[in-house]
């Protein structure tokens, strides 16, 4: 028999889809998902299948409740005793990258807009969007990111802050994997000549279309806009409604400084120090001294070079809404 395709979506859940080949029959055959650490492992058996040539099947299972997601499937049967395990791939919807970080997840490759936004107006859709070349969503509070994401269907999410993470690629003290972006009004610090389509809806020549920079400005999956351009709001999974108290590792109580250390982990500072830190880009953190932040990401179109794919604020609440901030989903 032959895979034609073997995917994982979002949501973790697998599917498998194989063709009968040459003068067989398949009647009773089982097929095996499979985690990489093997700590999860679906049977599924199928009985008096009467597969012949030329048939198409499609298996699919959940997600595992609990660890690694499934990465690999094999079929056994009596027929095909020799068939080998293949690997699992993510499949993504349109507009969306994938990364095999965090277990798997797909995440939006452009700044989040109004699904009816365009290259002059940012529309009035309350449904998220993953388009180049329009006006990022900005004004909009935690709930209603998280609400937008929502609205774009099942499993849809506004992305954790370790899912907005791993999308930048970047490794730390390596600034070749650092993604450049709109951080100096509507061109990157690091080069004058890479600039972007300018948003006609700003009041200045500062803020930029959805995805319309360099190729600098884009991770190698085709993730855009991650340095500057506008803040976009994250959120943590080890806290109730995903904001984060005082008390959360990520928080330092009022302190501000340049990213000195980091949990790899967790994905935030550890350390800060009052001078710049070329391992982590030159990016800077800010907390406020209060309960329930809302998290911010990435940096602004005047950030400078403290903007970039280590850069994090703390300063406002959930209800908190600006022209500077934006989101982005994850699948």
């Amino acid at each position: 028999m032959s895979v034609k395709d073997a995917v994982q979506d979002g949501n973790n859940e697998a599917r498998v889809t194989f063709q009968v080949q040459g003068d067989r029959e398949l009647d009773d055959f089982t097929v095996i998902f499979a985690s990489e650490d093997r700590g999860n492992v679906e049977q599924i058996r199928l009985d008096n299948a009467n597969l012949t040539n030329a048939d198409i099947e499609t298996v699919r299972t959940d997600a595992p409740e609990t660890g690694q997601p499934y990465s690999t499937v094999r079929i056994a049967s009596e027929e095909c005793p020799a068939e080998k395990t293949v690997d699992i791939s993510l499949q993504c919807p349109g507009g969306f990258a994938g990364s095999d970080e965090e277990g798997g997840f797909c995440i939006m490759k452009y700044e989040a807009s109004r699904s009816d936004a365009t290259d002059s107006s940012e529309g009035s859709s309350t449904i998220a969007a993953s388009q180049q070349g329009v006006v990022p969503w900005t004004n909009v509070d935690y709930p209603s990111a998280r609400s937008a994401c929502h609205a774009m269907g099942d499993g849809y999410n506004l992305s954790t802050n370790r899912e907005w993470q791993a999308a930048t690629e970047a490794v730390i003290g390596d600034s070749s994997t650092f993604v450049h972006g709109n951080n100096n009004f509507a061109q990157a610090v690091e080069d004058s000549s890479e600039k972007c389509a300018v948003d006609p809806t700003h009041s200045y020549d500062d803020r930029c279309l959805t995805g319309t920079g360099p190729s600098t400005w884009s991770t190698d999956s085709g993730v855009a806009d991650l340095n500057g351009n506008v803040w976009e709001r994250v959120y943590v999974t080890d806290a109730s409604d995903g904001t984060v108290d005082k008390s959360h590792p990520m928080h330092f109580e009022g302190d501000a400084g340049f990213v000195n250390a980091w949990n790899s982990t967790g994905k935030y500072p550890t350390d800060l120090a009052s001078s710049a830190n070329s391992s982590f880009g030159d990016d800077d953190y800010y907390s406020s001294d209060n309960n329930d932040r809302a998290i911010w990401r990435g940096g602004l179109w005047d950030s400078g070079h403290e903007s970039g794919p280590f850069s994090i604020t703390l300063s406002q609440g959930p209800s908190a809404s600006f022209e500077t901030l934006g989101f982005r989903c994850s699948y």
